[in-house]
């Protein structure tokens, strides 16, 4: 069986509605539901955002249905300058970028205890689509062009509020993770504000959610091998 986490209540209705979701089940988490995505079994079930819940919520999916595979689907917010709206990223390490130990010397811009280095795929080409490989930086906040300036040139691609912590959590369970994040805004992009930055959020996570189960996410669990 294949797990899939979905944080945001906006990602969770959107995907409620393009896969026709009709039996819910509750975790204590949340509601989930089974469906089938290229003829495998696949349980998708809500965390709530932060990190915090996105992290005792795979532990509860790990702990109670042995997943072959845990993905992690949603949106996120650009930082690179290469990126657009709608641009899909799959993370090839995780990083907190709020976690901050002030008593130590340390030059790592991140908390090395926490990062987490994910397995690199074949990189995935779908005609129309951009799709990036790289570095997704987690915090507790969504992100403003203060926060933007100072990631990129940390390299990293995009920043979320959950990705690093499910990805804690599965290296610590020795349980393979899929990240695959679609971005849905972009602080200053073509001179948005903060608030154009919801708005193009709300506006592109329906479709960000629909690229992702219908184009991107079958391909990788159709390499995704059954373990006995």
């Amino acid at each position: 069986m294949i797990a899939i986490q979905i944080a945001s209540n906006t990602e969770w209705k959107a995907l409620c509605t393009i896969l026709d979701a009709q039996e819910l089940h509750t975790t204590p988490y949340g509601p989930y539901f089974d469906t089938s995505i290229r003829e495998r079994s696949c349980r998708i079930y809500y965390s709530g955002y932060s990190k915090v819940k996105a992290a005792g919520a795979v532990q509860y999916a790990i702990s109670n249905w042995s997943p072959d595979q845990i993905f992690v689907c949603g949106t996120c917010g650009g930082v690179s300058s290469k990126l657009k709206p709608e641009d899909i990223v799959i993370a090839t390490e995780t990083v907190f970028y709020d976690c901050i130990d002030r008593f130590t010397e340390n030059d790592a811009p991140f908390f090395p205890y926490l990062d987490t280095v994910l397995e690199h795929r074949s990189p995935l080409s779908i005609e129309g689509r951009r799709i990036h490989y790289g570095r997704v930086a987690s915090g507790d906040q969504d992100i403003d062009t203060d926060i933007r300036n100072m990631l990129e040139p940390l390299d990293v691609l995009v920043a979320d509020w959950e990705s690093a912590a499910v990805a804690h959590v599965c290296a610590l369970n020795k349980t393979p993770l899929v990240v695959i994040r679609g971005v849905s805004d972009i602080p200053g992009y073509e001179g948005a504000s903060i608030e154009d930055q919801a708005q193009s959020y709300l506006l592109c996570t329906p479709k960000i959610m629909r690229t992702i189960f219908h184009e991107i996410l079958p391909h990788f669990i159709a390499q995704t091998p059954t373990v006995k």
